[in-house]
């Protein structure tokens, strides 16, 4: 933190020597550093040199530039200096009107009483601070406010990551149903462009961990997984509530509280029905981010070689018990939008590409299968591509489809 200093420098303006020298001689003793100026038209440079001033005092009578001049000069430089004007009892009316015009703030007569005068330095100059110091701190506390910011965002973009990454290293077909589904996501949200900055961020979130919950499974149905593929998970009943695991381990994490009730509500019905029962919510009290991900999650559940893309949600979209119908419709509506993908033989590992869909499975010489096709390829499926093929020889040629210039949902 930047520490304050306090200004303690005034300045007094007279084309009188005598009374700048009393100014001078009478604040000897206060904690104040004293600046006379005899010539009013140095006071550009005086300003430039010496200040700012936490007061600057004025004579109002000065041949050549009168005291409210010099006061205005001192209020567009330095407008937050104590502007005091210095006149004689017979300029009463004009010291009124340099109050109301010239936007001075204190004034004094001369000749002053010393008590008066002394006191007036003080309170200016402790006025001066005061508000000062306020403002330092004010201005302290925004830019510590900007750096927690950018640290808490990046912390928190770590901790996705880390988050998502697990998932990939459990479960490979799960991260690349998270990656289909976030990429098809950040599409229906970039079609809604009256979503709120917390909703959108809650939703992004929850886009990259809605799977974190099968990392948590028990390790004889992650096999069972492994084996069978994600499709089998309804074989498993604990594994089909993988969602509300997820919940609460986010739940915990400061500013993931939105993101976990979207994670938890991600298997609701737009009627209020399905899991979890105890929450009862339906319509658009149902989070955004969860209306989305039950249509995306089920689509991609649906989509098969021959039937997928518009043709399930044209059927998804006969069941507004169940779905947000709005949410398919931008979905239809944004399809024109999408551009044919290029399909490729790929004959070397080092050729696959983060977003290719897997057209094949891909297999080991003995019958493992590593990746299943319909995936799309994400950095940690690659990763474990290719550590596995440092011990056991992969099949190919591998059959796979480029990734879309405009991602959406599969045609």
């Amino acid at each position: 933190m930047n520490e304050f200093v306090a200004n303690n420098r005034v300045l007094y303006v007279d084309d009188e020597e005598p009374l700048l020298a009393a100014f001078s001689s009478l604040l000897r003793r206060e904690h104040v550093e004293v600046t006379t100026l005899h010539a009013p038209q140095e006071i550009e440079t005086v300003l430039q040199r010496e200040g700012p001033f936490a007061m600057v005092f004025s004579d109002l009578r000065m041949p050549g530039m009168d005291g409210v001049a010099v006061l205005e000069h001192v209020a567009k430089t330095h407008p937050h200096t104590m502007r005091v004007l210095v006149t004689g009892f017979a300029d009463h009316e004009s010291t009124i009107r340099a109050i109301n015009d010239g936007g001075i703030q204190r004034y004094i007569s001369k000749p002053w009483e010393d008590r008066t005068l002394r006191e007036l330095v003080r309170e200016g100059v402790r006025a001066h601070n005061l508000e000062s110091h306020n403002t330092h701190l004010l201005e302290e506390l925004k830019t510590r406010n900007e750096a927690m910011k950018e640290l808490l965002q990046g912390t928190l973009a770590g901790s996705t990551r880390i988050l998502s990454d697990l998932v990939g290293h459990v479960n490979p077909e799960a991260a690349a149903q998270v990656d289909r589904i976030r990429r098809a996501g950040k599409t229906v949200l970039a079609m809604l462009p009256n979503v709120g900055s917390l909703e959108r961020w809650e939703a992004l979130r929850a886009f990259d961990l809605f799977n974190l919950g099968i990392a948590a499974l028990p390790a004889w149905i992650l096999v069972g997984l492994t084996k069978h593929g994600l499709s089998s998970i309804e074989r498993f009943p604990h594994a089909t509530t993988h969602n509300l695991l997820a919940s609460d381990m986010l739940k915990e994490i400061p500013r993931f509280e939105g993101v976990a009730r979207i994670i938890r509500l991600q298997q609701k019905d737009y009627d209020g029905s399905g899991p979890p029962a105890e929450d009862v919510v339906a319509g658009v009290e149902i989070p955004l981010g969860a209306r989305i991900l039950h249509v995306l999650i089920d689509l991609d559940r649906q989509s098969t070689r021959h039937f997928r893309g518009r043709a399930v949600l044209e059927q998804m979209a006969r069941h507004p018990e169940k779905y947000d119908v709005s949410i398919i419709r931008t979905l239809l509506e944004g399809k024109s939008a999408s551009q044919p993908s290029a399909m490729s033989t790929v004959h070397s590992l080092d050729e696959l590409q983060t977003g290719a869909l897997l057209l094949n499975d891909i297999v080991t010489e003995d019958g493992q299968i590593l990746l299943r096709k319909g995936m799309i390829l994400s950095d940690g499926a690659l990763v474990m591509i290719r550590q596995w093929a440092r011990h056991d020889t992969v099949v190919l040629p591998i059959q796979v489809q480029l990734e879309q210039q405009t991602p959406t949902v599969p045609s």
